[in-house]
């Protein structure tokens, strides 16, 4: 772990049925800036410029997870892709994003104490 800058530091996210995801401990400007730009989009319209919004979820998802244990019917580890991240089901989604918001929440307090 770099005292300065973000390395390929990890967190273990383990669930109640033996099953695992690593996640980003923190993450980097490029995350941060790749998550905002699927967030929040302008379109330029005849009459005016439109924003388009969305919760970027999915984003954050794809940038945190750097590891799972998940395997298919066959034994065959399930490649960590955007479709895969996006049909983990609810219970699996809801812990990683409530880890992952943890953590951020403790590097913004360090952040605003100092």
């Amino acid at each position: 772990m770099s005292k300065y800058f973000i390395t390929d530091e990890v967190v273990k996210v383990d669930f109640p049925d033996g099953q695992w995801v690593e996640v980003k401990r923190e993450l980097s400007q490029r995350d941060q800036d790749c998550i905002m730009d699927r967030m929040a989009k302008v379109k330029a319209g005849e009459n005016k410029n439109e924003m388009e919004f969305s919760l970027g979820r999915m984003a954050l998802l794809e940038r945190v997870i750097t590891n799972w244990s998940f395997v298919d019917d066959a034994g065959v580890r399930v490649p960590i892709t955007p479709d895969n991240i996006s049909n983990l089901k609810l219970k699996y989604r809801t812990l990683i994003l409530t880890r992952v918001d943890a953590l951020n929440k403790q590097t913004n307090e360090w952040a605003e104490k100092n």
